[in-house]
């Protein structure tokens, strides 16, 4: 039966078929939550997830996404919300190569959800070359407000882009950081 909800779930997610992909997720997430589940069971849900997450699927939904359009990204926040924190970085990296800036803001979106307790590994997306994932990373990380970030944002001060700079202005103010002034 696991191999079959596997299987189910992997599919509706590749044919971007979101809202029964996050329904399917929320049953996972609520199976694998139950106490009277065994470890071994737990381990396969939590696995499923990842997979959905992983570099490869995530990649898959881009080219869903660029085919359909901004359209295509209705009804993925939620979606994208229940996926494990694998896939942080995969979502990083989807960001970074999304042109719509409805989808992109989708994505910010997430990252936000799935990053309130792993802001180290957002954050390891600031010294990136493209100044736009920066930008947008620094914007996540702002609205996560763990002030703990913020001797991060230091270097961006003097990125050679203003709509860096800009962000992390707008992001230590969004924290109400002492360095905000």
């Amino acid at each position: 039966t696991m191999a079959i909800m596997d299987r189910l779930l992997i599919g509706l997610t590749m044919n971007g078929d979101w809202l029964h992909s996050a329904m399917l997720l929320q049953v996972f997430r609520d199976l694998e939550a139950k106490a009277d589940r065994s470890a071994a069971h737990r381990k396969r849900l939590g696995e499923t997830i990842d997979q959905v997450g992983s570099p490869d699927r995530i990649q898959a939904m881009e080219g869903i996404l660029k085919q359909g359009g901004a359209k295509a990204g209705e009804r993925l926040l939620p979606m994208l919300t229940l996926l494990n924190s694998n896939a942080l970085l995969p979502l990083c990296e989807l960001l970074g190569r999304l042109e719509s800036r409805r989808l992109r803001m989708i994505i910010v979106d997430a990252l936000e959800g799935l990053g309130k307790q792993h802001g180290e590994i957002l954050a390891s997306k600031l010294s990136d070359a493209r100044w736009y994932l920066v930008r947008n990373m620094v914007l996540v990380l702002g609205r996560i407000g763990d002030p703990t970030i913020v001797d991060r944002f230091r270097p961006l001060v003097h990125h050679p882009r203003a709509q860096v700079r800009k962000e992390v202005v707008r992001a230590i103010q969004q924290m109400n950081h002492p360095n905000a002034t």
